[in-house]
């Protein structure tokens, strides 16, 4: 919001208020402090960090941090001048304000604000906060090292050493805290202070996580400060930290794989047999074969077979893979007449007869690809080869690494490099081995 508005603004609302004081309308007349536009600042600051773009690694850990500090020296600014009025600038003071809120404005109106655009923000912002008179006298703390903490690495006995870097920092005594905890004071000098911080203060995160850095720093005092006992001016910067775990994140790989399915199909089929008028006994045999490619199941063979009074069912028989067979005996019952020249027989017998159905299952096997088959899923660890048995027959292989900072990587064997972790694939596709870099060098990326 520009002065001109605000002031428009403030006014319209103390006009309004019958009950309004004349201190209040004073107040009003007088226009907003310095310490507003500040906090003005620090709103426009706080809507870049929210559109920040959502990328892991120093350079965005750092531009983070850069956009904190400066937050930081905004603070610092308004604890300076707490009443002062903003009209009692100077032309060129004011500008000043303007010129960073117009900075501030630009960068958050990008639909995407990465690393690169803070850290040019920053950089514009800080020049032109250097141009105000009370600005030069203030600690300014520049950047701190680590930017993030590797839980599942080795820590040292005696905890994690932290480098803080600015202007004016060793005044007082300058204190550290980590999510509340308190560090150790190692070094302390203009330009640099060591901290070393206790490993509990990062605990054992199996996700993404973050803790804020609270670092207190101390103005100078004048001689007759100190003589008088006042207390040296006191600021404070958060500086956040990322706690970063052991774990990469989860491996779901899916298989491309070619296998043999088998598929059933029920058969049935009738048979029959009669015998002629004094033919004796007969021994049908009835065949029974597979369709082409296909097999038979021995133990789904059901008979149902029916025959004549002096005929029997022998049942199946010679079960082959691609066949079998039922057999029947059949018998005619009575006797014939001789078969006399010219007249024939004067009597024939009853005709034996076997008949019935048989049913069976037969299988195919057929050859087919079934795509995207999961497999079970992995934790990918920093640094730690995985190696990943595929099995038989798989033609391609893809694997899905959901990362723990939200992205969604997929590996296949044409697309094996990413920024964190590489696929390889062995000869035959029955091996998979998941090579995830070492924390430090994913990083760096």
């Amino acid at each position: 919001m520009s002065y001109a508005r605000f002031f428009l603004l403030l006014l319209a609302l103390v006009s309004l208020s019958g009950c309004a004081s004349p201190d209040a309308v004073s107040t009003a007349a007088a226009g907003p402090t310095v310490g507003y536009m500040v906090n003005e600042l620090k709103h426009a600051a706080n809507d870049v960090t929210n559109s920040m773009d959502i990328s892991f690694g120093n350079n965005l850990f750092r531009a983070r941090q850069h956009l904190e500090l400066l937050l930081g020296r905004l603070e610092a600014i308004s604890t300076e001048v707490p009443d002062l009025l903003f009209s009692e600038l100077e032309d060129a003071e004011r500008r000043v304000f303007y010129d960073v809120q117009e900075l501030l404005d630009g960068v958050a109106a990008l639909e995407r604000v990465t690393a690169e655009d803070v850290n040019t923000l920053v950089n514009g912002v800080s020049s032109s906060l250097a141009n105000l008179p009370f600005y030069g006298g203030m600690p300014l703390v520049l950047e701190s090292s680590p930017l993030y903490v590797h839980t599942g690495g080795s820590f040292p006995e005696e905890g994690i050493e932290f480098h803080v870097q600015g202007v004016l920092l060793a005044g007082g005594e300058p204190a550290l805290t980590i999510d509340g905890g308190d560090c150790r004071r190692t070094g302390s000098l203009e330009t640099s202070l060591r901290f070393r911080c206790p490993r509990e203060l990062f605990g054992t995160v199996e996700e993404l996580g973050s803790a804020v850095g609270k670092l207190s720093v101390f103005g100078r005092r004048s001689l007759w400060e100190r003589v008088t006992l006042v207390r040296a001016p006191r600021y404070e910067y958060e500086m956040s930290l990322t706690i970063v775990p052991s774990l990469l994140g989860q491996a779901i790989p899916y298989v491309d794989q070619r296998v043999e399915r088998m598929y059933g199909t029920e058969r049935s089929q009738s048979f029959s047999h009669r015998n002629s008028h004094c033919s004796g006994v007969r021994h049908p045999e009835f065949a029974f074969n597979a369709q082409e490619e296909a097999v038979i199941d021995a133990s789904s063979i059901a008979l149902e077979c029916k025959k004549s009074e002096k005929s029997t069912c022998q049942g199946v028989r010679n079960i082959q893979p691609k066949s079998f067979a039922v057999a029947c005996t059949v018998e005619n019952r009575g006797s014939c007449a001789p078969d006399l020249p010219i007249v024939g027989r004067a009597f024939v017998d009853a005709r034996g007869s076997c008949w019935g159905v048989v049913t069976w299952r037969e299988f195919e096997r057929r050859e087919q690809v079934e795509e995207q088959v999961r497999l079970p899923a992995l934790d990918v660890h920093w640094g730690r080869q995985e190696r990943l048995e595929l099995p038989e027959g798989t033609e391609s292989v893809t694997i899905v690494v959901e990362q723990i900072n939200g992205e969604r990587v997929i590996l296949t064997e044409g697309r094996s490099r990413e920024a964190w972790v590489d696929l390889e694939v062995g000869v035959g596709r029955r091996q998979a081995v998941l090579r995830p870099r070492r924390l430090s060098a994913a990083m760096a990326q």
